[in-house]
């Protein structure tokens, strides 16, 4: 919830599910000098309160329109190389070492040096029998003692009996030797070597009742050891099942990897309805969120699944954290929908200092997509919100959601001026109105100049006027960063290492629609090249302002592209 309302599911290091919460990225303030404005722009739009400098007056020349260009102008810019960290999330909801069959323990008398002794005699099937009777034994033994290496050094030479038997069978080697292999690998944290005696007994064994906890397993350690091919290759065939709810959360995290969204979530979503283990149902809510909104699950269908999976009653914290899911992959439409569900079904949930917030949040996530009128709607709402928090909101939040007010007014007033877009007009006129009926705000004056500027930019503005600036163009492109962070992750997710250089260069033209999309490297379907494809792929759907002026507008964004460093 806000302070919990900046909060976003960002952090995939840690053991907690949510460690870190805050809120999605923003551009800093933008300075409109040849415009007379002084615009805290984008950033301004989180409702953060900074002040946002209107036109200076008549006389500055900021309320006339903009001269007149060229018939046809075409527009080239080179925009700001702008850093974005991937941020990589752990395979983590399974805790204990699957359970192991422990032979001849019961009863055994016997001291490790005799059933080492057996062990060395036996020949044949027995001294399989043998290893297995002396490999619990010393299991046990280690987990009797105190001394960590000691108890090392038993497990260790419990595992090693084990390695030799199943050597000694010649690709023969008993199920149960195998069972015993991968869960004392686990135990001392040893995955690949898990991986490697159930890959063996999954392939051999695949009918045997705990074959599908196995094979859970199994693509478990294939996910934690980023060998993704290979635990793509265990899930094959598998339908997720709420019966297998670990094999299906494997499917989950394997499909998300290997890029197949629907499959992930459809694994996700089995899982999580089948999860019994409480003790690791944190971490599945948390890959709940990331793979329902990283997925392509609707906000309808998260919100479902969410509340199936809390038993209809889900935190409204958790869905709070699911709206920022979806903001962090750049689906605005649906962090607005998972917004509208707390409010909703949940009203009595929600604090009259928070709800004004989430208004506030929606008229942001509204204007990502310049839906202005819409944004000015969500503003009277979070207006009406404020003056009905009565003392439960602060001084400071009535400012900063104020404040939110007037920045939006003079963002879309700035949008208007330089592209002479009609579809801005009204809306600023409208939010403007929206902050002169506030009381007692300090800028009064200012706001009503700008209100008069704005007329006279109306009124001066000549047909065929207008066109895109660098200094408003590269904040409105700076918005889609968080989509294609979401691009670099997605590949980021099956390729822990990648990092490098993206250039984007979209063409729009004067409707502002984007007519071309190209990239360097150019798109593929491995490493940077499958990112600079979906990055392109998402850009193509990119809005900016019509210009009056007839022409193109080249724009190229660079973006340097790493891994967040693990926490």
């Amino acid at each position: 919830m806000p302070g919990d309302a900046e909060a976003v599911t960002r952090s995939g290091h840690g053991r907690r599910a949510y460690p870190g919460l805050r809120g999605p990225w923003y551009p800093r303030p933008m300075k409109l000098a040849k415009h007379g404005f002084m615009v805290a722009a984008l950033a301004s739009l989180l409702g953060c309160g900074s002040k946002a400098k209107g036109p200076e007056g008549p006389g500055s020349g900021s309320g006339s329109a903009v001269e007149a260009p060229p018939a046809t102008q075409d527009v080239t810019m080179d925009l700001d190389v702008v850093k974005l960290q991937g941020v990589t999330f752990r395979v983590e909801a399974f805790g204990r070492p699957p359970n192991m069959m422990l032979v001849g323990e019961k009863n055994n008398k016997q001291s490790i040096d005799k059933l080492r002794a057996a062990y060395a005699k036996a020949t044949g099937p027995a001294k399989e029998s043998a290893a297995q009777v002396l490999a619990t034994k010393l299991y046990t033994q280690s987990r009797k003692e105190s001394d960590e290496a000691k108890k090392k050094a038993a497990l260790d030479d419990s595992r090693a009996v084990l390695a030799e038997a199943r050597t000694a069978a010649a690709g023969k080697a008993e199920d149960t030797t195998l069972r015993m292999m991968g869960a004392l690998a686990l135990v001392a944290g040893d995955c690949n070597g898990l991986a490697d005696a159930f890959g063996e007994l999954v392939q051999r064994f695949p009918a045997t009742p705990t074959a599908n906890s196995e094979r859970a397993w199994l693509g478990f350690c294939q996910l934690r050891t980023n060998k993704n091919a290979e635990a793509l290759a265990t899930v094959t065939g598998v339908t997720p099942d709420a019966a297998d709810p670990e094999l299906a959360y494997v499917t989950a995290w394997a499909k998300l990897r290997a890029g197949d969204g629907a499959g992930a979530v459809a694994g996700i979503t089995a899982a999580a309805k089948g999860w019994k283990a409480d003790g690791s149902r944190a971490q599945v809510a948390r890959d709940l969120l990331v793979i329902l909104a990283r997925g392509g699950a609707p906000a309808d269908q998260a919100v479902a699944a969410i509340s199936e999976f809390f038993a209809g009653k889900p935190p409204v914290a958790t869905l709070f954290n699911l709206h920022n899911a979806y903001a962090f992959t750049g689906r605005w439409a649906d962090a607005i929908a998972v917004l509208e569900a707390i409010i909703t079904t949940q009203p009595e949930q929600i604090t009259k200092n928070d709800l004004p917030k989430f208004r506030g949040l929606e008229a942001q996530y509204a204007m990502r997509s310049l839906d202005a009128d819409k944004a000015a709607g969500f503003l009277e709402q979070s207006v009406a919100a404020y003056q009905a928090c009565g003392d439960k909101c602060t001084e400071a939040e009535l400012n900063d959601g104020y404040g939110n007010v007037k920045n939006n007014a003079v963002f879309v007033h700035v949008l208007y001026q330089t592209s002479l877009d009609e579809r801005f007009y009204a809306p600023a006129k409208r939010i403007y109105a929206l902050y002169q009926g506030l009381p007692n705000r300090p800028d009064a004056a200012e706001v009503t100049r700008n209100v008069t500027q704005l007329e006279q930019v109306k009124t001066n503005s000549k047909p065929g006027t207008g066109t895109h600036d660098k200094s408003i163009i590269s904040p409105l492109i700076a918005r889609h960063a968080e989509e294609v962070k979401g691009c670099y992750e997605a590949v980021l997710a099956g390729d822990g290492a990648l990092s490098g250089a993206l250039g984007l260069t979209i063409e729009v033209d004067a409707a502002g629609k984007v007519t071309g999309a190209t990239s360097t490297p150019p798109g593929g379907k491995e490493g940077l090249a499958k990112v600079a494809a979906c990055a392109t792929d998402a850009a193509r759907s990119w809005v900016l302002p019509m210009r009056g002026t007839k022409g193109t507008t080249r724009i190229t964004a660079k973006y340097e592209l790493s891994p967040a460093p693990t926490k």
